[in-house]
């Protein structure tokens, strides 16, 4: 009897233990199918997550075979059926077997890599960035996740910056202009091949020199540093107009812009100065004023008339001294006015204007032509006349120099 009632009581703890066991294994069931239903959700979330990205993502096993393709783009080197379950290096080009095994090594150490490469894709070139993150579970290295992106558009821009850069800085040597970058403090950043020449030193040896110190009389320095910095300040200057000590000790005369630099924020971190040697222009206009002057002496000092007249309209422009003694007009009686009114009459008028262009026609000038002309108080006299075209540079005539000669005493000698 005890022996039945201590196997019934085993049969109970039994049947509880059972009991037990099997409610662990549906909650197990339970956590499975939760577990699952997790899985299934972050695949989808991942999915979506995946599809939303402007990258390429190609997950590798430990042995570097392709895995898994994510890709926002169908066009890529080789299909999908053709390169996955396959290794890395059987399926891309050779030139990426040696820095992809280097970065797959990088991940086996538990380090990410990264590398750039090029692909003929559709018979174009296309350029990539590579990120490789490694794969652990529990201590042990499953594989790798690269995250590529196309960079082709990054690429492009890059090297037609590089080829403007490259051209800036030809156009920068080359140009005929002396350019000089300084900083704040007047110390020479830059400078072209111009600029060497000009002062005679290597760009080594006057990098970092103090340029208005270094290249500008003491008398001029204050002054033209003051102008030059105050491009500094938003003011550039136009057509500032200095001496400089060439490298030989001879000044020259150059014509200035200034500007300022900005840096990547926009504040003005220097001033790049443009120069030009204009010191024969100011020679050449220094001697045309000195022959402005001898010619103005001799314009005055002239015993016959000579009146300056605008070619459209045939007025007169300007007179000399002369012109008012022999017609008896004073100056501001006479510009303005026509030739008309100092000849004799109008048909004595038209016949000089006939005569005159018959004469241009033939000869390109009148010259020494004897014709009666009138003065003030109606004296009619024998006057010779001369009678030239101004042109400007193209040929066009603008205007008539006419030189008038008194010769009546001749004709009564």
């Amino acid at each position: 009897m005890e022996h039945t009632n201590k196997t019934a009581e085993q049969l109970v703890a039994e049947i509880a233990e059972l009991r037990r066991r099997l409610s662990g294994l549906e909650q197990c069931e339970i956590e499975r199918r939760e577990t699952q239903e997790m899985l299934r959700s972050s695949e989808i979330r991942l999915k979506h997550i995946l599809s939303s990205m402007v990258d390429y993502v190609f997950v590798f096993d430990k042995d570097a075979r392709f895995i898994f393709c994510q890709a926002p783009s169908p066009d890529l080197y080789v299909t999908p059926e053709k390169f996955i379950g396959e290794r890395h290096a059987d399926v891309m080009p050779a030139h990426l077997h040696e820095p992809f095994e280097k970065a797959f090594l990088n991940n086996q150490r538990g380090e990410s890599a990264s590398f750039e490469y090029v692909l003929d894709i559709n018979n174009q070139a296309r350029w990539f960035a590579a990120q490789l993150s490694p794969i652990f579970i529990n201590g042990a290295f499953m594989g790798s996740v690269a995250v590529v992106r196309d960079v082709t558009a990054q690429k492009k821009a890059e090297e037609t910056a590089k080829k403007t850069a490259a051209q800036l800085r030809a156009l920068f040597q080359a140009t005929p202009s002396v350019i000089i970058e300084l900083a704040p403090g007047g110390e020479i950043v830059e400078l072209n091949h111009e600029a060497e020449l000009l002062y005679g030193q290597r760009r080594e040896e006057i990098l970092g020199k103090n340029y208005f110190e270094t290249f500008l009389p003491d008398e001029l320095r204050e002054t033209i540093a003051e102008d030059f910095l105050g491009a500094l300040e938003g003011k550039p200057t136009r057509g500032f107009v200095n001496p400089v000590r060439c490298a030989d000790g001879r000044m020259r005369v150059f014509r200035w812009d200034v500007n300022p630099v900005r840096g990547d924020d926009g504040a003005h971190i220097g001033i790049v100065a443009i120069g030009q040697d204009v010191t024969m222009r100011y020679e050449i206009e220094e001697q045309l004023a000195e022959n402005k002057m001898v010619l103005e002496g001799v314009f005055h000092a002239l015993d016959d008339a000579v009146l300056v007249l605008e070619a459209a309209t045939m007025k007169i422009l300007d007179c000399n001294p002369a012109a008012s003694r022999i017609f008896g007009y004073a100056k501001e009686q006479v510009i303005d006015q026509t030739m008309g009114f100092l000849h004799v009459d109008q048909e004595s008028h038209q016949e000089f204007k006939k005569q005159l262009y018959t004469a241009i026609d033939q000869k390109g000038a009148l010259r020494r032509f004897a014709f009666p002309m009138k003065r003030r108080d109606g004296t009619v006299f024998l006057a010779e006349h001369d009678m030239l075209p101004l042109l400007d540079k193209e040929g066009v005539r603008t205007g008539w120099v006419r030189v008038v000669r008194d010769i009546s005493g001749q004709q009564k000698g």
